[in-house]
């Protein structure tokens, strides 16, 4: 595999090189599975991986922790947690560039296996098991494929699909934090990349990559009546909206603005707190009208009262005997 693949990388990168191909088709399966423990292995500690100490050397202690140098991290920083902290600023535009390339290959690796992102592994392990074990290892079973070689994205668009049945609190949260992650970059969406590769070559091939510039490319084409995206991704489209509306109730109000745009999510927690503000302003001014017609009622009646201080009030007549 390395001769086939890698054999013109420096030895530092062969392990890089190795996993950016291990979907393929001809490639060695006990390679395969080894390349993700190694994978697997260097997600739960950044002390394991020199590029993104090196990237991110900067955006660490200026984001993640005190700490001037990754040696001085204490033992507890494992885990993931140096990752997931900086994928969150991703999110929100905040890492320098040599930062946001490494975390975004992170990204996209630990969309293709949920096991390469321990974070969500560990909040969601129940819901793997109970509501995608039938749906992915099942199925994978009868289709003659292992466990831990299964499509990648499989298990992760399963707990897309089943969010609404999802009850644990911390499984919810990183369920719409992954929703979000595609969100910003199309490429960290392996399902709707693959059901939309032709359509963004042909109508997204002069955009940029990065700050969901892609994403919001395809969703102007599928409003497009002239644009004839393919079915398979207009439908995953479809589906993409219906999960963006749900993260934008599960996430940080500072996460959703930092996603939201007026394609994105027209109904974003900003945009219902404009409305709040307005039916607020409308009350205030409607009961003003209301209270300023009564005084107006109030003065005139005194007025008249002073004018015509004898003037006889209406009184019943006594009924004639």
């Amino acid at each position: 595999m390395i001769k086939h693949y890698c054999g013109d990388e420096e030895p530092s990168r062969i392990v890089t090189c190795l996993g950016n191909h291990k979907h393929d088709d001809d490639f060695d399966h006990k390679c395969r599975r080894f390349i993700k423990d190694r994978q697997i292995m260097k997600s739960k500690d950044i002390r394991l991986n020199p590029s993104l100490v090196k990237g991110c050397k900067l955006d660490i202690p200026k984001f993640c922790t005190n700490k001037v140098s990754v040696r001085d991290l204490p033992p507890e920083i494992k885990e993931g947690t140096i990752i997931e902290c900086l994928k969150r600023k991703l999110i929100k535009h905040r890492l320098s560039s040599p930062c946001e390339r490494v975390i975004k290959t992170y990204m996209k690796s630990q969309a293709l296996d949920y096991r390469q992102d321990p974070v969500l592994n560990q909040a969601c392990n129940a819901e793997i098991n109970s509501l995608c074990y039938k749906e992915v290892y099942e199925r994978n079973v009868q289709d003659g494929i292992g466990e831990g070689d299964e499509v990648p994205g499989e298990v992760g668009e399963c707990l897309k699909d089943h969010r609404h049945e999802i009850k644990s609190t911390a499984c919810k949260q990183q369920v719409a934090y992954m929703i979000a992650e595609g969100r910003v970059d199309v490429h960290v969406d392996p399902l709707l990349n693959r059901a939309c590769s032709v359509d963004l070559s042909h109508y997204c091939s002069n955009v940029e990559s990065g700050e969901g510039r892609l994403m919001s490319c395809l969703i102007i084409a599928s409003e497009d009546r002239t644009a004839q995206l393919s079915r398979k991704c207009r439908k995953m489209l479809s589906e993409r909206r219906n999960m963006w509306e749900y993260a934008i109730k599960i996430l940080p109000p500072d996460t959703v603005d930092a996603l939201c745009d007026e394609i994105m999510c027209p109904t974003s927690r900003s945009y219902m707190y404009i409305l709040g503000i307005m039916a607020c302003i409308l009350t205030i001014i409607g009961l003003t009208i209301i209270f300023g017609l009564g005084r107006r009622r109030v003065t005139q009646l005194k007025t008249h009262t002073r004018i015509y201080p004898n003037e006889p009030s209406e009184q019943k007549q006594p009924l004639l005997q």
